[in-house]
């Protein structure tokens, strides 16, 4: 091997080949989702439930194959969980005073934390994580009037 090739080898990758691997890894990225949705659009068309879903029902975090994002849906140390909030209808199940509701105590969160993994990085930001906190409401599960009353108005 003569030693230009050597010296080729070796060198340090440069910015192209750099980002052909961020390509790659965003290519890879934008697969699994595509592949994702289709499979969670097919559930949706046979009625079936999504993994992800009962995994949130019951606080379980769910991470992507790859690593980059995790989802988590940490129980409310006031209320009961949350899939038996849904199937009884009531958001506020296992609350006993009613003082804490809408507090940090009785109010679900959904946690996401975002990023590439160190491993699929390859250098600059390997390992960089965000995390987003949103709340997850419920109103879905009371009426108008619940919410309101007559009186209220």
């Amino acid at each position: 091997m003569s030693r230009a090739l050597t010296a080729a080898a070796v060198a340090p990758l440069t910015t192209a080949e750099s980002d052909c691997k961020a390509d790659a890894v965003v290519e890879a990225l934008a697969r699994e989702a595509t592949q994702l949705e289709q499979a969670a659009q097919l559930a949706a068309e046979r009625n079936e439930s999504s993994p992800l879903y009962h995994a949130l029902l019951n606080h379980r975090p769910v991470v992507t194959p790859c690593g980059c994002v995790r989802v988590d849906l940490p129980r409310p140390s006031a209320l009961s969980n949350l899939h038996g909030r849904l199937r009884t209808r009531n958001p506020a199940d296992g609350l006993f005073d009613p003082d804490v509701l809408g507090s940090a105590d009785a109010r679900d969160d959904i946690v996401a934390e975002v990023g590439v993994p160190a491993a699929a990085a390859g250098g600059e930001g390997a390992g960089r994580r965000r995390t987003l906190r949103m709340w997850a409401f419920l109103a879905h599960l009371v009426s108008p009037e619940e919410l309101f009353t007559p009186e209220s108005s």
